[in-house]
């Protein structure tokens, strides 16, 4: 199930095979492509609508970013989209980019929340260091 809101009310709601909703104002582009990876039985890993109408998809087709806040365009130019997990945007337009095993923000995000991201991360790539030296082992 994939749940996403953006400006104007506009929202899309993916529910794996079992169809999708969305409503009337959501980009004539992305409710199309929305409609051709349906009806090519593709699939819809992530959806992120932003508040400039804009959106990021991962689907079948490959992945877009459409009218993201300049920064957020730059940092997905710069890092690449192939271990994005979630893309984030406020409609302040501070934004997150969750990923792998690190994360990125906008200089406007909230820095208790900048602080929370930094120590999930931390505690997972201390995990994962732990967990490997045990499979070494």
């Amino acid at each position: 199930l994939i749940v996403a809101f953006g400006p104007n009310l506009s929202y899309v709601i993916l529910d794996g095979d079992q169809g999708f909703i969305m409503s009337n104002n959501v980009s004539a582009d992305l409710r199309q492509r929305i409609m051709n990876v349906r009806k090519a039985s593709g699939q819809i890993q992530q959806l992120s609508l932003f508040p400039t109408g804009g959106y990021f998809i991962v689907d079948t087709e490959g992945t877009s970013v459409v009218g993201a806040p300049p920064a957020l365009d730059a940092d997905l130019q710069r890092h690449g989209t192939h271990d994005v997990l979630h893309v984030i945007v406020s409609s302040d337009y501070s934004w997150v980019i969750l990923r792998r095993d690190s994360f990125a923000s906008a200089a406007t995000t909230c820095p208790g929340l900048q602080r929370k991201f930094d120590a999930h991360y931390e505690h997972q790539n201390l995990y994962r260091k732990a967990r490997g030296a045990e499979m070494r082992a």
